[in-house]
């Protein structure tokens, strides 16, 4: 379980239930058992982290993404108007529904790497082109930070393509033949004087 609340709640799915069934939930609480509902687990169901849940509001899935880029001293800062990426530049988007890893993640941390990821089923979009990124070289998996793998937290790094621009470029993934939300990036274009 991650929280609740008196309408919600949010919890995560084990790495080890099977995709491509059909599951039966119920909520316990104070002695009391809810009405089951049905759902049906996908291997991989990407969806974007957007700014406005920085600010405590889950239920925004549109506008600007929770994307962070690397700058020239070599940190990462959040993508905004004033601090935009340009073409080439690593970016690191972040979400949930990547997919199952190897181990128990409600046990301890894991090595963060999602299982069965190809290249054949997983693309970015930034701007209608699909972004650079190698399979085993950039990082495709959980977040993780001083040692700590965080369930339900993924990181995808990819290369912002040549040729886009603009205040509001948008971002999607496909992952196992599911499109992701689509939210924004800033995007600046890279002037060189000769």
């Amino acid at each position: 379980m991650l929280y609740e609340s008196p309408n919600m709640l949010a919890a995560i799915l084990p790495s080890a239930t099977q995709a491509s069934l059909t599951y039966t939930v119920t909520v316990t609480y104070n002695g009391q058992t809810s009405a089951p509902s049905t759902i049906h687990v996908l291997s991989r169901a990407f969806g974007e982290f957007t700014s406005g849940q920085i600010g405590g509001n889950p239920g925004i899935g549109y506008g600007p993404g929770l994307i962070e880029q690397l700058d020239a001293s070599g940190n990462f800062v959040i993508n905004r108007f004033y601090s935009p990426a340009v073409a080439g530049q690593t970016i690191l988007l972040y979400g949930t529904g990547l997919g199952a890893v190897n181990g128990d993640e409600s046990q301890g941390p894991t090595n963060g790497s999602i299982t069965g990821l190809t290249a054949l089923d997983f693309a970015v979009y930034i701007g209608g082109k699909i972004a650079t990124f190698a399979i085993g070289q950039d990082y495709i998996g959980r977040f993780i930070s001083n040692g700590v793998s965080y369930a339900g937290v993924d990181i995808i790094e990819v290369q912002v393509p040549q040729s886009v621009q603009g205040c509001y470029v948008p971002v999607a993934v496909v992952a196992g033949g599911v499109t992701s939300n689509i939210t924004t990036m800033s995007i600046d274009m890279v002037v060189i004087l000769l």
